[in-house]
């Protein structure tokens, strides 16, 4: 499957004409979809940071020492089920942490597993294919989360997939808003 250029295209321009802007923090996606919003036109007005964090180690050297303990270490591998939470955990905090400290309207913060034949034996009882979880922050501080799951776990093909996912997960998000606002006019 192909990264989906004509989604990334049409949630930039959502973002641009309620002129608002998002950042994105993503794992397994590896910068799918920061690239997917940035390869549509004007992506400039909308697009301010992107930023793709693999490992525990990764996160350090960028992430303030308050964040680094809301999202856990090593604990989060004891098996497969803490973690899944984990990655739930990483897209409630990065997501919400993303939108505030870089100042954006909305943020996307992405986590899971492309392959899970790559975790270690003890974690592949309750995840057996590949996961993502997307937390979108909205304008309001709202995050919400959306998970899905694989049925397979080629990894070049779940990282297109996964990105498809997020994106359809913050067009939901801002179109969701915008219905919100004008109910409440």
């Amino acid at each position: 499957k192909k990264m989906d250029l004509e989604l990334g295209q049409r949630v930039g321009r959502l973002l641009r004409e309620r002129k608002e802007t998002v950042s994105i923090v993503e794992g397994t996606t590896g910068g799918l979809v920061n690239a997917s919003l940035q390869a549509a036109e004007k992506a400039s007005r909308y697009m301010t940071a992107g930023v793709s964090i693999y490992s525990i180690k990764g996160g350090k050297g960028i992430l303030p020492l308050e964040v680094r303990k809301r999202l856990g270490g090593v604990e989060n591998y004891k098996n497969g089920e803490i973690y899944h939470a984990s990655k739930v955990n990483f897209a409630e905090v990065m997501s919400g942490f993303m939108r505030t400290q870089i100042g954006t309207s909305w943020a996307v913060a992405e986590g899971g597993a492309t392959d899970a034949t790559s975790l270690p034996p003890h974690m592949q009882d309750f995840i057996s294919t590949g996961f993502t979880i997307v937390g979108v922050a909205s304008p309001s501080g709202h995050i919400r989360t959306f998970a899905k799951r694989s049925t397979h776990n080629n990894r070049v093909q779940n990282m297109a997939e996964f990105t498809s996912f997020a994106l359809e997960a913050l067009e939901t998000c801002i179109k969701e808003e915008a219905t919100n606002r004008t109910a409440k006019l």
